[in-house]
């Protein structure tokens, strides 16, 4: 796969990732989609959604939406910042990240309650650090929270 990388100013790398010839690629499959409006889509052992609810419209419709996409026992992997922002997410929207009844409302509790409310059980809850590459001489460097569920069903 080929792609391209910012250097400098308007200077841009071009470069290759390339799978090497000894793994069975015919077990894994890609899709790329509005993720708060799939289509009619089989089930799925695992789903990554990786960096992503904050950056929603509407992120509880991907979080509904997600038992009707697992396989029995299927895992997802939820990994998110947190940084919500109203030119993405609606502030009504947000699943924390502010106060209400003048209490701190965070977002590693109400997706957890959401999803243990669709039939999820937390597998592993930790933080994991990201960089993100602007260009050759800088990078941002974040935490997210990270997430993994089983889908059991709902009981």
């Amino acid at each position: 796969m080929q792609y391209k990388t910012a250097e400098e100013g308007t200077l841009i790398a071009h470069r290759e990732a390339i799978v090497p010839g000894t793994i069975d690629r015919t077990r894994c499959s890609f899709m790329q989609g509005d993720a708060c409006r799939l289509p009619m889509l089989p089930s799925f052992d695992v789903i990554l959604c990786g960096n992503l609810l904050c950056r929603l419209p509407d992120p509880l419709l991907l979080l509904d939406r997600l038992p009707t996409l697992m396989q029995e026992n299927g895992v997802v992997v939820l990994v998110s910042p947190y940084s919500w922002l109203a030119e993405y997410t609606p502030t009504e929207k947000w699943l924390g990240g502010f106060k209400k009844s003048n209490k701190a409302v965070h977002s590693k509790e109400s997706l957890k309650k959401h999803m243990m409310g669709n039939g999820f059980v937390p597998v592993l809850d930790e933080d994991t650090s990201f960089l993100i590459r602007e260009h050759a001489r800088k990078f941002q460097w974040g935490v997210s929270h990270t997430t993994i569920w089983r889908y059991v069903g709902k009981s």
